[in-house]
């Protein structure tokens, strides 16, 4: 009786299995491709000199307190360009404007993303002016800013030591401080992201809703470490309609503010403060403005010796990604994750908030 013959192993691939190994190749290939169309953590965000991280040289290192500032930059634009790219972030809050119209605001985040705006619409012939005010629960932070054409292309204007801290009360300027191009210490290089909605695309109205009403309601009683006792006023703000708006609230412009406000949405005065945020102001301005969107029907102001008024930006739903960062509260000032050290004033406000 014979034995079978031997198999024979086949060379080469069958064609079932050859178009599977050329539909996996052109998967591949354009996920890859789609990838690389992808903003990178690299230096294809910009070309030419880096940005570099600023700050004021003159923050307050001892004692650590919470600090507020405005730097300026004046650039000459001869053209003005069908796009214009805004990349900026900044620890902890900035406030952005671009010859004198607001533009959009910001809270640094975990995970360190740019906030992108488009800005040729804000940009004209000639001399041209970058304002940007800067809020820190810790006193340091930083300031990274590259604005540009389009991706890969030089930065026209970049954060580096010819920015100069503008103080509001008219105090000669400053220097800033830098600390190096990212990334460096807790800040590497931002991650791209997608262009934020426009002002004027945001706002529901032209015009701001003034507070029907700011009344002093109580006086809020902290025990400081030392036993001494402070007691600390408490103005409630009121608008009526429970609406999703930017705060406004008036300051005095005299003297540095710093304050904590809290946010209510339900109806009654035992309504829960359902989100705190800390207010802090430099001398010289009138009017504190959040750099977070919320759901709200009035604004407790604690820490303030007067409120003269306020008022709320209603925003669109749609706008919920555009000026902040909808999340849960969080511990930490602005709902930030806790900061690497606390300030001594953070302690006194909060009290048991």
């Amino acid at each position: 009786m014979s034995e079978p013959a031997p198999s024979r192993r086949r060379s080469g691939r069958t064609p079932s299995r050859l178009s599977l190994w050329i539909a996996a190749t052109l998967l591949l290939g354009g996920f890859l491709g789609l990838w690389a169309l992808k903003p990178q953590a690299d230096s294809r965000l910009f070309s030419g000199p880096n940005p570099v991280w600023i700050w004021d040289s003159d923050w307050p290192a001892d004692p650590v307190r919470a600090h507020a500032f405005t730097v300026e930059r004046e650039f000459e634009v001869p053209e003005v360009p069908k796009t214009a790219r805004l990349l900026i972030s900044a620890d902890e809050e900035y406030q952005l404007e671009i010859n004198g119209e607001w533009v959009g605001a910001g809270q640094y985040r975990s995970g360190t993303s740019w906030d992108l705006y488009r800005v040729a619409p804000h940009l004209r012939v000639g001399k041209n002016q970058l304002k940007i005010g800067l809020r820190s629960s810790r006193g340091v932070g930083g300031l990274l800013l590259c604005l540009q054409a389009r991706l890969g292309q030089t930065c026209w204007v970049a954060s580096d030591r010819d920015w100069r801290v503008t103080p509001l009360d008219g105090s000669p300027d400053r220097p800033v401080e830098a600390w190096g191009a990212a990334p460096i210490a807790n800040w590497p290089l931002p991650q791209g992201v997608q262009p934020r909605h426009r002002a004027d695309e945001c706002f529901l109205r032209h015009r701001p809703v003034e507070a029907k009403r700011s009344v002093p309601i109580e006086d809020r009683r902290i025990v400081l470490p030392a036993g001494e006792e402070l007691f600390l006023p408490v103005f409630s703000v009121r608008w009526g309609p429970r609406a999703l708006g930017l705060i406004e609230v008036d300051v005095d412009p005299a003297q540095r503010n710093l304050g904590v406000l809290a946010y209510g949405r339900n109806r009654g005065r035992s309504a829960p403060r359902e989100q705190l945020e800390t207010l802090i102001t430099e001398p010289g301005q009138s009017t504190y403005r959040s750099a977070a969107a919320r759901q709200l029907r009035f604004v407790e102001v604690d820490g303030l010796e007067s409120v003269p008024g306020g008022r709320y930006h209603p925003l669109h739903d749609r706008c919920t990604d555009w000026v902040f960062e909808e999340a849960a509260p969080r511990e930490g000032l602005f709902g930030l994750e806790i900061p690497p050290s606390r300030s001594p004033v953070e302690y006194e406000l909060r009290g048991d908030l």
